[in-house]
């Protein structure tokens, strides 16, 4: 049995190497680290008996009974507060071993005297478990644990300090075989049934063994029948699991001195039988707690197996994926193949902006012209040059803010027809759901005379917007921006508004009867100011006009630049998406095999479990 446990544990470690080896698979998540342990104490051939109960119930004294020598300290108070684990060895050597600091260091274990231990475990002499102590390591050349027994004192279960039964759980899970200590005088109490219940729940134990102590006080028998029933209600008990008997050390101790002949009134007899069983058996439990332990290792690798297989598609899915995208990247060819058109489309399209935009000057100016012969109708205004010339300052630069939106407008539906006319806006909406944690949205850079303009990769309608947005708002910011000066017509409204102001002042100022009535002269002032404003909005217009063809030019070649580039993108999204594809089924195929291995060494372990229970 032992040859068939080490060769499928081998197995099942280098299955567990190609698991852990792999970043994503389950690389770090311990199970192989905690199968090296199990594997190297069941080469020792070591089977940990944890003794354990309420405190002050004679666990120390029956650990130093077993053994025939004083190791466990005893003492009249709370006495131990630290797993103390006694183990075989040729010549005795006890370690002190220490938990992690505040400062999150490790102090070097240290070599202790027997006579020190108490110095490290009493909680007399070490209160609140101030040293900081993990574990006590005794090593003995003791007869009794020359078969692999291995004694573990714990601190106990009911005491009013917590942390002695946090120290307890927390070596619970190595215990082969539980030792529940109790005393002959009560029975056990619901918070000690509770307490049970928790620590064979960690300790996954394969035998229990409770010995009431002191049966040589009060009525012993009943109590154990009390406590029978109370341990029956702890889980299912399969046959051997559970096992009882009623000790007295002080009988034991006037055995020993020979003051009694007859072990059986100590009821170590018994005890020591029930070790005997143990021992004889400890090759059967220890086979059986490491395959629990390679079936344990197995059903975490199968799941995390299972959850990477369902996180790739399915063969099926995966070759309809990849002809979608095959067919997509033709279909990209296509229109590379086909630029030339598409650059005459473009330009049909951007001779349509032009005449739009150019109608939307004349239209802005021409409202800019009635709403001055408006105001020339008000006396304040043609009063105030200054005030007149502040309120066309005003429309200049809420028309051109205006004509900056409608022009950012236009670019925007042009590109976005023009991506429909090629298809290409149809085959970004078929890559994008395909995989969608793909959409990285570069930025690249392009250059229009001094003017730096931003752009990014487009794959949903959203993004088209804001690129062609993007676009025009760069060249309207820059080039009308360094036409008007700063700011989008700010400056230059204002400096038109100056101007106007000025050509009119002599106008009005030289007209004092103008406000007195004459009607005829005020009429004739009003057309002077017409036509000198006029004048200077023409001028204007003209030079707008020259400047919005210039825009126009540059963003017909910088949408054509970005058409090209997001076509290009996409092509090289379709190659991604295919690598990525071949990469899936080839890690897919990778998983399959490792989980077949899984299930076969799992099919392997189970039978030889079978077999070692039912030997």
């Amino acid at each position: 049995m032992r040859t068939k446990v080490t060769e499928l544990t081998n197995k099942v470690i280098e299955f567990g190497k190609k698991m852990e080896n792999d970043d994503t698979l389950s690389k770090g998540t311990g199970i192989l680290e905690n199968l090296y342990q199990a594997t190297e104490r069941y080469n020792k051939k070591e089977l940990y008996v944890l003794v354990s109960g309420e405190v002050k119930t004679g666990k120390s004294s029956l650990i130093n009974s077993i053994l025939g020598e004083e190791i466990c300290t005893v003492d009249s108070g709370v006495c131990t507060n630290t797993n103390t684990m006694i183990r075989y060895g040729e010549t005795e050597k006890i370690t002190v071993y220490f938990a992690q600091d505040e400062n999150g260091e490790t102090p070097e274990p240290i070599t202790i005297a027997r006579e020190e231990i108490k110095a490290y475990v009493s909680e007399r002499k070490n209160k609140n478990n101030k040293k900081n102590v993990r574990l006590i390591s005794v090593e003995v050349p003791n007869k009794h644990l020359q078969s692999g027994l291995v004694l573990i004192d714990s601190p106990g279960l009911g005491s009013l300090n917590p942390l002695h039964a946090a120290t307890t759980f927390s070596i619970a899970p190595i215990a082969d075989v539980v030792v529940l200590v109790a005393k002959a005088n009560s029975e056990l109490k619901d918070s000690e049934v509770s307490y049970i219940k928790q620590l064979l729940d960690c300790s996954k134990c394969k035998m229990v063994i409770h010995a009431l102590t002191h049966s040589d006080c009060g009525d012993p028998e009943v109590v154990m029948n009390k406590n029978i029933e109370h341990l029956q209600s702890v889980k299912d008990w399969k046959e051997g699991e559970l096992e009882c008997c009623m000790l007295s050390n002080t009988n034991y101790q006037e055995y020993l001195r020979k003051n009694i002949k007859d072990i059986s009134v100590t009821g170590f007899d018994k005890f020591f039988s029930l070790l005997e069983k143990v021992e004889n058996n400890v090759e059967k439990i220890m086979a059986e707690n490491q395959l629990l332990q390679v079936l344990s290792a197995l059903q975490n690798y199968g799941n995390t197996l299972n959850v990477l297989l369902q996180s790739f598609s399915s063969p099926e899915k995966i070759v309809e994926k990849r002809q979608q995208i095959e067919s997509a990247k033709e279909r990209l060819e296509e229109i590379i193949r086909d630029f030339v058109e598409w650059d005459i489309e473009l330009k049909g399209m951007i001779k349509k902006l032009t005449i739009q935009t150019f109608d939307k000057i004349k239209t802005n100016y021409k409202e800019i012209e009635k709403s001055i012969e408006q105001k020339l109708h008000i006396d304040e205004y043609i009063k105030s040059p200054n005030k007149l010339g502040g309120i066309i300052s005003a429309e200049l630069i809420n028309k051109n803010a205006i004509l900056q939106d409608y022009l950012g407008e236009l670019f925007t539906n042009v590109y976005i027809d023009l991506k429909n006319r090629s298809k290409l806006l149809l085959i970004q909406q078929e890559l994008n759901p395909i995989n969608p944690d793909e959409q990285e949205y570069s930025i690249n850079e392009a250059h229009v005379d001094k003017i730096r303009l931003y752009y990014s990769e487009s794959i949903s309608n959203v993004m088209i917007g804001s690129v062609a947005g993007a676009v025009v708002g760069g060249i309207i910011g820059g080039v009308i921006g360094t036409f008007f000066a700063p700011g989008v017509g700010t400056l230059a409204g204002a400096e038109i508004g100056a101007a106007i102001a000025s050509s009119i002042g002599t106008i009005i100022g030289g007209v004092t009867a103008f406000f007195r009535g004459r009607e005829k002269v005020k009429e004739q002032k009003r057309q002077q100011i017409m036509r000198q404003v006029g004048t200077i909005l023409r001028e204007s217009q003209d030079k707008l006009t020259t400047q919005i063809q210039l825009i126009i030019t540059n963003g017909e070649t910088e949408l054509c630049k970005i058409f090209r580039h997001d076509v290009e993108t996409e092509k090289t999204r379709c190659n991604n998406i295919l690598k990525g594809l071949d990469a899936d089924s080839q890690k897919r195929k990778v998983i399959s095999d490792l989980k077949r291995e899984c299930e076969l060494n799992n099919a392997n372990a189970s039978k030889l479990y079978k077999e070692s229970h039912q030997s």
